[in-house]
């Protein structure tokens, strides 16, 4: 879902805007090829997680977090297009609105740092940003609640009598 924000928003190829850190990774574009690595590099809760239980059984839970999302920008252009990234999820609505749809919302971006990378001898042109996003997570658990029981409670008073009492709880 993230790749084709990052896509929409730039105009780099689908092909070009992927996954870092991937087990069988692609092979890398060559040095005047502009692309895109991105990563979700961190996850912070927000505090204060709603929590529903359900009459039926179970229970809901509604909580936010924040995502740091790493962008790697590649190419001659990378510091071009790391601003166009930034400047088109801050400054206009609509490229926000599929975000939005996804119960997902920006809330920053980091400096955009210029970080050219050594690669086979050659420094391969690298611009970082990392993007702040908040989102909402609803989660339904299926756990049963206790709703009621019946029973005999056999203890000592302070005399060592036996004691029996009768109880009844429900919900």
């Amino acid at each position: 879902f993230l790749q084709s924000v990052i896509v929409g928003v730039t105009g780099l190829p689908a092909a070009m805007v992927r996954p870092m850190w991937q087990q069988n990774p692609p092979p890398v574009p060559s040095i005047d090829t502009n692309w895109c690595g991105f990563a979700i590099i961190s996850q912070r809760p927000e505090q204060g997680a709603y929590h529903e239980q359900l009459n039926a059984g179970g229970s809901n839970l509604l909580r936010h977090e924040q995502l740091d999302l790493l962008c790697a920008v590649y190419g001659p252009d990378c510091l071009v297009n790391a601003g166009i990234l930034r400047d088109g999820l801050e400054l206009i609505a609509q490229n926000r609105e599929q975000l939005f749809a996804e119960g997902m919302g920006i809330d920053g971006f980091s400096d955009i740092t210029h970080a050219p990378e050594l690669v086979n001898d050659r420094f391969f042109d690298r611009a970082d940003i990392t993007m702040t996003v908040n989102r909402e997570i609803r989660r339904t658990y299926n756990i049963l609640h206790f709703v009621g029981a019946y029973g005999a409670i056999y203890a000592e008073d302070a005399e060592q009598q036996p004691l029996t009492e009768q109880i009844n709880v429900s919900a």
